[in-house]
């Protein structure tokens, strides 16, 4: 994927738009902090809320209209990656969530921190990139036995809980369980874990003071340095820089 660069990032708070009907000078992400709105393209309407991304295309008309008071950060991009008309919903919305905390935080010097925003633009990016290649819920996969796994695995993640742990549970051989999940998630079932962890340590790191030993063990890490390890090559900072930006 493309790193996406922002020409101009802003927060804003709408109880009606300022144009109902209005056509985008740039290709832009719309990322619904709170509230909802509807809008209209090429004769389909869509209905956006709350954590939801729209993405305007450079050229296109639209109507809009804020069925509740909205806040929106908006990011006007330079490069045409967008394929969706209709509003994105995030499976992975606390990681969402999460983004637009961390937005929040660097909202009063937004020329200072722009490499930061942009690198959570394109966390919000790859989220929708990695969702679309996977299934999004559980009545999008076929297997049974992969339902159970996702619910066992989201349970207890941070707890430790090896792969051959779920493909037991689930009555599968390892080699069977690794195959069924790749085929189903289209990632492998540690990948799909350490995700988990990683997003986990991200919210700690950012929402608490605890100490980062005691974020590791809450991440289901026994060894401080293993777990400092681990977040650097998922994240490719240090637990401590992600703490301190």
């Amino acid at each position: 994927m493309e790193i996406a660069k922002v020409h101009r990032y802003l927060r804003v708070e709408r109880k009606t738009f300022i144009k109902e009907h209005f056509c985008s000078r740039r290709n832009s992400v719309y990322l619904i902090e709170k509230g909802d709105f509807e809008y209209t393209i090429n004769g389909q309407t869509y209905q956006a809320a709350e954590s939801d991304c729209v993405f305007y295309k450079k050229g296109s008309y639209y109507d809009r209209t804020v069925l509740t008071p909205v806040v929106l950060h908006i990011f006007d991009i330079d490069f045409d990656f967008i394929d969706s008309d209709a509003p994105i919903s995030f499976f992975h919305s606390d990681r969402i969530r999460s983004d637009i905390a961390l937005l929040n935080s660097v909202n009063a010097d937004i020329e200072k921190n722009m490499p930061y925003i942009e690198h959570l633009l394109n966390d919000i990016l790859h989220i929708y990139y990695s969702e679309k290649a996977a299934p999004k819920n559980h009545s999008s996969i076929n297997d049974q036995r992969i339902v159970q796994a996702l619910d066992i695995i989201r349970d207890r993640f941070d707890k430790g809980i090896a792969v051959s742990d779920v493909a037991k549970a689930v009555h599968l051989s390892y080699p069977q369980f690794v195959r069924l999940f790749e085929k189903n998630m289209h990632v492998t079932p540690i990948r799909y874990i350490n995700e988990l962890k990683l997003d986990k340590a991200k919210a700690l790191l950012y929402t608490t003071d605890l100490p980062i030993k005691v974020i590791a063990s809450e991440c289901g890490f026994d060894d401080i340095y293993y777990f400092s390890n681990f977040f650097k090559t998922m994240s490719g900072v240090s637990p401590t820089a992600y703490r301190r930006t």
